[in-house]
């Protein structure tokens, strides 16, 4: 058991037993190497010590480390020369080093931290190993990958090794150019993964929304939610999501009956079996540039006034899912509309003055 940070200056045997770094790192100087290791006998990193050594070229350097069972890391840095410390914890956080648990199985239930000395330079290629006790119940073996926790999210890459060796089983990943943490998943369920980009802009009094996804799994639709006081959310839009993927996927909507001033928007997943999350909130402002139009009395049976129209301007009443149902250009400033044949709802007036289109909301009774 370490008490302090130790540098070993010529071979470190690991024949029977382990040693215990604690919180202190034990350093493989540029002079020294390791010999062995194996389930009985491996460098243990049961809290934040790790095992620090030199790693370059194709030649793969071994971090034999484990916590209560052996599951070894090997890296060829085949960029800059650079010293990598490597330890190995028990379970997955959903955000890397932070978070909360992720219980869901398929995977691994290990974290590999590595790290290296001076960021940047490095294209390594890194494999990992466990054992059958390390994996959950239903994890699937022979859809492993490596997952790295990057950009905020845990990834999946493009390229899937083949799994190598019979318990303990060992894959790789290349190309590896930033690091810490590092993960084992299998493509039936990958790690979760947070929405990766909810962005509503404003442009002609209109908002375009665009979110992106970097997995998906079972997921059946997406819910597109607005309100004018980030508190009271109604239904705008639902757009089919792709499914099961681990493959980026980008999305877009555009909500033409935006409210003026300041609105509020959030995305709300649901899975096949009827599983929702929702998303955070974010706002954008529309002021339709200030072009003033007063509908009255609204609501009302079907009878509506428009004040501060101008000749010539198109007006379309549209149903909540964008299907125009009136249209009508306007004579004077004032313009009436008689739509008692319409259904009892909610309905837009979409005004169109010089390519700018402005949209306010009517009440039928």
């Amino acid at each position: 058991v370490l008490s302090q940070p130790t540098t070993i200056n010529s071979v470190l045997t690991l024949t029977a037993g382990k040693i215990t770094l604690g919180a202190n790192n034990l350093i493989i100087a540029s002079t020294g190497s390791i010999s062995g290791g194996s389930s009985a006998s491996f460098v243990e990193t049961n809290s934040t010590g790790g095992l620090k050594q030199m790693a370059t070229g194709s030649a793969a350097r071994l971090f034999p480390v484990g916590v209560s069972t052996y599951t070894p890391a090997t890296l060829q840095n085949y960029g800059t020369s650079d010293n990598f410390t490597v330890r190995v914890a028990s379970g997955i956080l959903s955000g890397g080093t932070t978070g909360t648990a992720i219980t869901s199985g398929h995977n691994v239930n290990r974290t590999w931290f590595v790290e290296e000395d001076v960021v940047g330079g490095s294209s390594a290629t890194l494999t990992l190993t466990w054992n059958t006790v390390d994996e959950s119940s239903n994890f699937v073996r022979g859809s492993a990958y490596i997952s790295h926790y990057t950009n905020s999210r845990w990834d999946s890459p493009h390229l899937i090794a083949a799994l190598t060796g019979t318990n303990p089983y060992s894959t790789l990943r290349g190309g590896i150019t930033s690091f810490s943490p590092f993960a084992v998943s299998d493509d039936v369920q990958p790690l979760p993964i947070e929405l990766t980009k909810f962005e509503p802009t404003c442009t002609d009094a209109k908002v375009l929304i665009n979110w992106t996804t970097a997995t998906e799994l079972n997921s059946d639709y997406f819910t597109i939610e607005r309100s004018a006081n980030g508190i009271n959310f109604e239904s705008i839009a639902i757009v089919a999501s792709f499914g099961t993927t681990i493959n980026t996927h980008n999305y877009s909507y555009t909500d033409v009956h935006a409210l003026d001033g300041v609105s509020y928007y959030r995305l709300k997943q649901t899975d096949y079996d009827g599983t929702t999350k929702t998303y955070n909130i974010e706002s954008v402002s529309c002021d339709s540039k200030s072009i003033e139009y007063v509908i009255y009395p609204n609501p009302n049976k079907g009878l509506f006034e428009i004040k501060g129209t101008g000749v010539g301007e198109m007006l379309t009443i549209t149903d909540m899912v964008g299907k125009v149902l009136y249209s009508t250009a306007a004579s004077d400033q004032q313009t009436k509309l008689d739509v008692h044949e319409l259904s009892k709802g909610i309905y837009f007036v979409n005004i169109n003055r010089d390519g700018v289109v402005v949209t306010r909301k009517i009440i039928i009774e």
